[in-house]
């Protein structure tokens, strides 16, 4: 890391730190390990075509150049996982990932910091934890057409007024 300029060391370190503290929380109990392994190893087995080439000849020659096309399963962890445990799907892949120019250590951990802190951020975004489903047409609609069940007497047939 000598070639890299002492502010951008410090900032690549920072996003460690900060990428470590997101995935901190994911060695608590319940952590659903065997889908954080299953997405982190098809994260990191995308990754392998593009980092080599005789893979990607192999596969057909139709191995992505750059990195980053498989985004999708970074996603789907988003969905489908804790934040913590969403953050962890990231680092298999990007340390595994195909890296062009030197210090090749400092962006792969460059590259893992930012996806995982970015996976992390997308599962605590607005709309993913803990808000109620949104009142869509359909379910008004549904609601509007079910029948009505009497909860009382009252409420279905008032009584006549006494004489």
């Amino acid at each position: 890391m000598r070639a890299i300029p002492g502010v951008a060391r410090a900032y690549i370190l920072l996003t460690a730190v900060c990428a470590a503290a997101c995935a901190g929380p994911a060695l608590r109990p319940g952590t659903p390990w065997w889908t954080v392994a299953l997405l982190a190893a098809l994260y990191a087995i995308c990754e392998l075509p593009v980092r080599r080439r005789l893979l990607g000849r192999v596969l057909g020659g139709a191995a992505p150049v750059m990195t980053g096309a498989f985004f999708p399963v970074l996603l789907a962890a988003a969905f489908l996982l804790p934040p913590a445990a969403a953050a962890l799907v990231a680092v298999p892949g990007a340390l595994l990932g195909r890296v062009e120019r030197r210090p090749k250590g400092a962006r792969r951990l460059w590259r893992a910091a930012q996806l995982s802190v970015a996976t992390w951020a997308g599962k605590n975004g607005p709309g993913m934890t803990r808000a109620p489903p949104p009142r869509t047409p359909l379910r008004s609609a549904e609601a509007a057409t079910a029948p009505r069940r009497p909860t009382s007497r009252t409420s279905c047939c008032p009584r006549p007024p006494p004489r």
